[in-house]
């Protein structure tokens, strides 16, 4: 008897100091700070305030975290900057620093002529969120327009055009806003078990990774089960209609939707864009409410027939899969810059 619970020890002795290296070595390539939730701000969470990330799972990435809680190098200083708003695509933590479409824009802008145009934003500021698409985006946008009221342009990032009528209808119901949950006064509410937690989140790399994984299987379950819905189009169009009159009714500045498809490499090389018949209403839609709708679809197919650039994958995870690459932030860039400085007719 002895024996087997002495066994039993070394084999658990064993297994904490695997799992002790083990997350030892993860803070190498994976340190995620803590998230911080909250019910009446831009996003439904943020960063740990003045910390750093390190993402090296898919792609490699290094940011700081500024004091708002966001992905950021330093604060808008100046009226009439612009705010991208998006899920993890813009988030963008899965490329090195510098490369992400937000960061292109703000190098563009910094050396264009045309910025010193009041209507030429000279600055753009990353708020994002993982998992915060379009319908969370779009019920949040009060808050949006009230943490940043002086913006002049507001770009929403999103990779669907097709949702539930659910989602459009949960979308009307604006959240509130309070700038005590902006994420330079959040902190100073947090409860010491709150503070203990997190902190104990971020020494956990290993255990933030097996969570991630869960909820990107629980993401792709909800994804199926929705895609085998059939879509009522002419609820659909009316739901998007009403939240789109909504976006455009809470700001009057120039409204920016930013869509990027989805794309498949097909067994003899060619990039295959997945069109949906949700985008074409969801691009007229835009039209008619005073909304510029970008598709960058064509700039990924131009840049695929062009150098075989690939806007979504990494060399260690799944080519054409995921997050965006550096030539899919490039292409967003671009077809951004056009717009911020009226090259491309709107």
């Amino acid at each position: 008897m002895k024996k087997w619970i002495r066994q039993g020890v070394s084999w658990a002795a064993a297994a904490v100091i695997a799992v002790f290296l083990c997350n030892a070595a993860m803070f190498l390539y994976e340190v995620q700070p803590g998230w911080i939730e909250r019910d009446k701000g831009a996003t439904l969470a943020i960063w740990d305030p003045n910390t750093t990330v390190v993402a090296g799972m898919e792609g490699r990435g290094h940011y700081r975290v500024d004091e708002k809680g966001y992905l950021n190098d330093r604060l808008p200083e100046e009226p009439g900057y612009c705010v991208v708003v998006g899920a993890s695509f813009t988030q963008g933590k899965e490329v090195e620093h510098g490369k992400r479409y937000t960061d292109l824009l703000n190098e563009m802008l910094s050396g264009a002529e045309s910025v010193k145009e009041a209507s030429v934003p000279s600055f753009v500021y990353n708020v994002s969120q993982e998992g915060y698409y379009f319908p969370d985006i779009a019920r949040g946008f009060y808050a949006v327009t009230r943490e940043f009221p002086d913006a002049g342009t507001i770009v929403i990032e999103t990779g669907k055009t097709a949702f539930t009528i659910r989602e459009l209808e949960e979308a009307l119901n604006q959240r509130d806003y309070d700038e005590r949950q902006n994420g330079e006064n959040i902190l100073a509410s947090l409860s010491p078990v709150k503070r203990f937690t997190m902190k104990i989140k971020e020494a956990m790399p290993l255990l933030n990774i097996l969570k991630r994984q869960a909820e990107t299987v629980k993401q792709k379950q909800s994804d199926e089960e929705e895609s085998a819905e059939e879509t009522d189009m002419e609820a659909f169009s009316d739901r998007l209609d009403q939240v789109l009159k909504m976006l455009r009714k809470e700001f009057d500045g120039r409204l920016i939707i930013a869509y990027h498809p989805d794309v498949t490499i097909l067994e003899d090389g060619s990039l295959s864009l997945n069109h949906y018949e949700e985008t074409e209403v969801f691009a007229r839609l835009c039209r008619e409410n005073g909304i510029i709708f970008m598709d960058a679809a064509q700039a990924i197919a131009d840049a695929y027939a062009e150098d075989y650039s690939v806007p979504y994958g990494f060399m260690n995870a799944a080519m054409g899969k995921g997050h965006f690459s550096q030539a899919g932030h490039r292409v967003m860039a671009e077809e951004l810059y056009k717009i911020l400085v009226g090259r491309n007719g709107q």
